[in-house]
């Protein structure tokens, strides 16, 4: 298993260098003659455009003193983004992250709204199922048709109008 880990680790930091020789290669082009390079790196290795992206995104905006053995590059990539949309140093987001041991769920959700939902849990006045119906957003719901209802009428071969409604969600019940 070591060899293993240590060809891993090889395999990272040929990544980081293949990104510094990237950032060498781009510095100072324009944004369609860096595309260029980045075509041709990508037809060299038998790689994707986007692959070759990130591996120069990553070297240009993580120096090497920000390189760490123990953080995962999927981490880097969420300082980047968290960064862009919180008009941040991703540097500065990646410490952040490093020193309240954030994970990439934690990085890539800085910068959004937070999601609201509404939940309504009764049990149906009519079959006596409990339900519990979960919705996105701030919005008041009408009365929701009780899904063990709409299902029994469905195979009486109702269409569902008839099923007891169950409260709102957001306002009253």
């Amino acid at each position: 298993m070591d060899e293993i880990a240590q060809l891993l680790k090889a395999g990272r930091a040929a990544q980081w260098s293949a990104g510094d020789k990237l950032c060498e290669a781009v510095k100072g082009l324009p944004r369609a003659e860096r595309a260029r390079v980045f075509r041709e790196a990508a037809v060299g290795a038998h790689s994707t455009v986007a692959y070759i992206r990130v591996i120069w995104q990553l070297s240009h905006y993580f120096a090497a003193p920000h390189r760490y053995e123990h953080v995962a590059q999927a981490l880097y990539r969420a300082c980047i983004a968290a960064a862009r949309r919180t008009k941040q140093d991703p540097v500065a987001v990646l410490q952040t992250a490093l020193d309240r041991g954030w994970h990439v769920s934690e990085v890539s959700a800085l910068g959004r709204a937070a999601k609201t939902t509404r939940t309504l849990e009764t049990r149906c006045p009519d079959c006596d199922a409990e339900v519990r119906v979960t919705m996105q957003g701030e919005a008041t719901f009408p009365p929701i048709p009780c899904p063990v209802c709409c299902a029994i009428a469905w195979a009486d071969g109702g269409d569902g109008r008839e099923a007891a409604r169950l409260g709102t969600l957001g306002g009253e019940a």
